[in-house]
């Protein structure tokens, strides 16, 4: 009867440990849209969920975290590390004279003066240069390399309240400056075009003051970007427990807990000016968010934790009235006609490996986990008249929204007392695809009752 119990219990583990697994590859951490912050995390454990272990005891567990955030340039499409502005590649000033018949009201001197002075000026040196089928192998005539000087800082906060019997609520949020500052270097000079071709459009889109003028054509300011705001914040509810495994002496070998939780991202924080080229979302650009996240935890009492988990975030469709979309495929970096779209943020998931040891030294604790997170493209359906919608190109932009990301966290956490503990923590990029190379430190102060 003995035997059988035993076998029962394993069996049951064995078979949770599988299920978990599945869920941990397939579903995800409460994963974010942010493309300049792939991996957020509010704690020095980063995603893991299992740092609360030693304080399993208490009812609720509160932190106070204050961070900085630099990003020392961006990853492109190909994964190639370039300058911030330039994620999805140069600006395409040229761009700005193609797809003219997509603009809201007539393209003419009296409406776009400037723009329709630089078309007009540049087509009587080379027509070609602004159909609307005109590219350039080398990708430099008419474009900027943008180097952004960048920082975030704020604080975050994390509360967990222990229900009991596994059960738990945690509520995640911040609050946040940023700073975006750009240098626009004009790369017309390295293109092969002979010199007559660089000097007209030099002349006439390329100038400090000729930018300003296009940009001011088409309502959008292109100036440093400084703003204080809310990040969104995070609720969520879960369950998890542990269970144990015996030795051939009968000794607690390890105890497996699975984790599993659903939670819902609220749009606190602020969307992306549509009207402010370097204003950043503080948040998932102001759609709600589903989460589900599944983690496994191997407990190897006195040495190390492992742990693995994953989840995903699946938003909300929504419509933005006036919104930034590509006239044609020329177009990149800087769009001048802004439409009513309907718009689904991309799922976005994240899995993670890792491991913690708790009280290695004393009351000191360290955390180390790899994360890798994916969003998938957005969905853009255009909502203006047939023969508007026919002019825009939002499949382009869907494209331009994946991104994926790889980053390293290490955190160290000490605990003063039972009820006071101090943690710091540092988060790295190691590669991804269309994402800010962002380095985060956080330092953490931690609360148990």
């Amino acid at each position: 009867m003995l035997k059988f119990q035993k076998a029962k219990k394993l069996f049951s583990i064995v078979f949770l440990s599988l299920i978990m697994s599945f869920v941990g590859k397939c579903l995800a951490t409460p994963a974010a849209a942010i493309y300049h912050d792939p991996a957020i995390f509010y704690t020095p454990a980063g995603v893991n969920p299992f740092y609360y272990i030693k304080n399993e005891s208490k009812w609720v567990v509160f932190e106070l975290d204050p961070y900085y955030q630099h990003a020392s340039g961006a990853k492109n499409t190909d994964g190639v590390k370039v300058p911030l502005g330039d994620r999805l590649g140069r600006w395409n000033m040229l761009g700005l004279l193609n797809g003219t018949s997509a603009a809201p009201e007539t393209f003419s001197a009296a409406n776009y003066p400037d723009l329709y002075a630089a078309k007009t000026n540049i087509s009587a040196v080379d027509s070609e240069l602004v159909s609307d089928t005109f590219t350039t192998s080398a990708g430099t005539l008419g474009s900027y390399s943008i180097p952004v000087k960048n920082e975030k800082y704020g604080i975050r906060t994390k509360c967990h309240f222990n229900f009991g019997a596994g059960f738990f609520a945690n509520i995640r949020g911040g609050f946040t400056h940023y700073k975006w500052d750009p240098t626009f270097n004009d790369q017309t000079s390295t293109s092969t075009f002979v010199e007559s071709i660089q000097t007209v459009v030099i002349d006439n889109l390329m100038t400090e003051e000729k930018r300003d003028a296009a940009a001011s054509d088409i309502g959008l300011n292109i100036d440093m970007q400084s703003k204080t705001a809310l990040e969104d914040f995070h609720v969520e509810l879960g369950w998890s427990n542990k269970f144990g495994m015996n030795d051939e002496e009968n000794k607690l070998a390890v105890r497996i807990m699975p984790y599993l939780a659903v939670g819902l991202w609220l749009p606190t924080g602020e969307k992306k000016d549509q009207d402010q080229a370097f204003s950043i979302p503080t948040g998932n650009d102001g759609f709600f968010g589903l989460s589900v996240e599944g983690a496994m935890n191997f407990d190897f009492p006195k040495t190390v934790q492992l742990n693995v988990g994953g989840g995903l975030t699946y938003f909300e469709k929504k419509r933005r009235n006036n919104y930034r979309v590509p006239s044609t495929e020329t177009q990149l970096g800087i769009y001048p006609w802004k439409v009513p779209v309907s718009m689904r943020l991309g799922t976005t998931w994240h899995l993670y490996a890792g491991f913690m040891s708790q009280h290695f030294a004393g009351k000191l604790s360290c955390f180390f986990n790899y994360v890798y997170t994916k969003k998938e493209k957005d969905s853009i359906t255009m909502e203006d008249t047939a023969t508007r919608n026919a002019l825009f190109k939002p499949k382009k932009l869907e494209n331009e929204s994946s991104w994926e990301s790889q980053v390293w966290h290490l955190g160290l956490d000490y605990d003063i007392t039972e009820h006071l503990a101090f943690g710091i923590s540092v988060q790295s990029p190691i590669t991804g695809k269309k994402i800010a190379r962002t380095l985060t430190l956080l330092g953490a102060v931690r609360f148990s009752f």
